[in-house]
């Protein structure tokens, strides 16, 4: 796990600006995106874009990432994720869902198989 994907947010139209600051403070594989900059680095990478940049309001983590056009399909990739290697039994997850231009329409119903995969 040192070639972590995570993602820096910010204010939208602020994004070249957080850009500009993650480019200045050395952040090397950064790239511009709707809502932040996109960045990839070990942990000690991660760990210091949350120290560090002032421009961003959170730092995303992508631990996994699957495409599917039906729920049958999404139950499946959540069936098989391993979520036991990010999380341990004790942890509080919140789960948060969105279907912008997708087949799954339902942000609601994916938002509630997610949990029970992760429960």
């Amino acid at each position: 796990m040192d070639d972590l994907d995570f993602f820096a947010v910010c204010p939208p139209g602020l994004e070249p600006v957080l850009a500009r600051e993650t480019a200045t403070l050395g952040f090397k594989r950064g790239k511009l995106a709707q809502g932040g900059v996109s960045l990839r680095g070990d942990w000690s990478e991660l760990w210091r874009a949350n120290l560090e940049l002032r421009g961003a309001t959170r730092i995303l983590l992508r631990i996994g990432e699957f495409r599917v056009t039906h729920y049958k399909q999404l139950d499946a990739e959540l069936a098989a994720f391993d979520w036991g290697a990010w999380l341990g039994r004790d942890n509080a997850v919140r789960v948060e869902a969105a279907t912008k231009e997708s087949k799954l329409y339902h942000a609601g119903t994916v938002k509630k198989r997610a949990e029970a995969a992760i429960a």
